[in-house]
């Protein structure tokens, strides 16, 4: 199996910048909690917004989280990996966060602002091989 090469710091955040969806793990009671959300850059952090409820429960019983995206084009793909702490950051951080394009994709009222600062963010591009896509051709 290929193992794939590391991507540079770099390529990691233009691979960040060029995504707008997810993942992110923590913990919640104790047990492992993964979920879906859409995202921007601000500088050198994620940011998100999210409603009242589990997840901003979970991050203030364990602030450290994973992030995750990938991405595949043609016959590669590339993975980027964020380790960091999440923050509640304060309602007047909104307009400058709208700025750098953060909005809720489900058109709900999300006030809850959450900035992933990262302490770690390591990627990979790996070479796919998928010969049954030249089957369904």
């Amino acid at each position: 199996m290929a193992e794939g090469t590391h991507l540079s710091e770099q390529e990691c955040w233009e691979l960040l910048h060029s995504q707008e969806f997810g993942r992110m793990a923590y913990e919640l009671d104790g047990q492992p909690n993964i979920v879906p959300l859409n995202y921007a850059v601000d500088g050198q952090q994620l940011v998100f917004r999210t409603a009242e409820g589990s997840t901003v429960h979970g991050l203030c019983q364990d602030r450290h989280v994973a992030f995750e995206v990938d991405q595949v084009v043609e016959e590669v793909g590339s993975s980027v990996v964020v380790r960091g702490t999440a923050v509640v950051l304060p309602p007047e951080e909104e307009l400058r966060l709208e700025q750098v394009g953060l909005r809720a994709w489900l058109g709900d009222n999300r006030p809850v602002l959450i900035a992933i600062r990262p302490s770690e963010v390591h990627g990979r591009r790996y070479p796919l091989q998928r010969p049954w896509r030249s089957m369904l051709r």
